[in-house]
């Protein structure tokens, strides 16, 4: 086989390479697109959670706080 078929044939394999690569990426592309609205939604999910947890947290510690001012103040009156 004359060496420039041989090179034709080689470069025909390397484009069909190529164009598969290419049509995998492009089908893999609306995965990624898809995913990226759930993975934000998810994240929302995890930050809203945590305030919730911060807010909670906020007012079990005023509330101790009031509690240990009573408790302080009320044997004083006694």
């Amino acid at each position: 086989m004359p060496k420039c078929v041989a090179s034709g044939i080689k470069n025909a394999i390397n484009m069909g390479i190529a164009v598969q690569a290419k049509w995998e990426y492009w089908e893999f592309i609306p995965h990624i697109s898809l995913n990226i609205p759930c993975l934000f939604d998810f994240l929302k999910e995890q930050l809203d959670t945590l305030e919730r947890c911060r807010e909670l947290q906020e007012v079990q510690i005023n509330n101790a706080t009031a509690n240990l001012v009573l408790f302080l103040i009320d044997p004083l009156i006694l």
